[in-house]
């Protein structure tokens, strides 16, 4: 009887430890694969001018970004960017995040002085959700395969940087919508123009923009000039 105690004993630890070490192996595999990366990058990249090692929608070879993708649904908090947009010494706020209620939030809040109250406007709901193609999208929020991206670049050099909001699955359809940033009003960054493409848009300097059909090693583009807040498709 003792025995069979000690064997039910036995048992019993064995089944906690196994249980327990799925569920360290579990989290281990959500670490690696679960979770939803965020980037956030000022500079240069290191990688090849000609590539489509990146994951951006949008790509340039100086700017500040952040990234989402994949299922919204499993987004466990927001991720934000701060970028003085206009050099007045306040930082703009950037975020993307999602919810229940609202779904998808592209989220950019104007700042007034290093203490000044923001103005903030959704750019999914203002512009970019009517310009996404359908297929990409599921309700108010987006299809699993898709990014999402907010990019800060001063592409017509004028000294404040545009805002470029970008979604995509990077393989059939991008969308990439522009904004200027505006010094007072309701609207804190007024929508100036979108490109849409297959995989990605890339600044290449002097107001001028690469919108790719394919694998940019094709070299098959659209090319797009931005300036005075307007932007204009001229077919190269």
């Amino acid at each position: 009887m003792q025995t069979r105690k000690i064997s039910e004993r036995k048992v019993k630890i064995i089944v906690i430890v196994a249980i327990a070490g799925l569920i360290i192996l579990a989290a281990v595999i959500w670490g690696l694969f679960g979770g939803q990366p965020d980037k956030i990058q000022t500079g240069n990249e290191d990688k090849k001018d000609n590539s489509n090692d990146s994951s951006n929608i949008f790509d340039a070879s100086n700017y500040d970004y952040i990234l989402m993708y994949g299922n919204p649904r499993l987004w466990d908090d927001e991720k934000n960017l701060s970028v003085d947009v206009n050099g007045d010494g306040a930082s703009e706020e950037f975020v993307i995040s999602t919810d229940f209620k609202d779904g998808i939030i592209l989220k950019g809040i104007r700042r007034k002085g290093q203490e000044g109250a923001g103005t903030s406007m959704n750019f999914w709901t203002s512009n970019l959700s009517v310009l996404l193609p359908k297929s990409l999208k599921r309700g108010d929020s987006i299809d699993d395969k898709c990014f999402l991206q907010i990019s800060c670049c001063d592409i017509d050099k004028d000294g404040t940087k545009e805002v470029l909001v970008s979604a995509g699955d990077k393989q059939i359809a991008n969308v990439t919508a522009i904004y200027e940033y505006s010094e007072s009003g309701a609207i804190p960054f007024k929508y100036c123009g979108y490109i849409r493409c297959g995989t990605i848009v890339r600044y290449r300097g002097d107001n001028v923009l690469w919108a790719y059909h394919g694998n940019t090693d094709d070299n098959q583009y659209d090319l797009y000039i931005y300036k005075d807040g307007k932007l204009e498709n001229r077919q190269d």
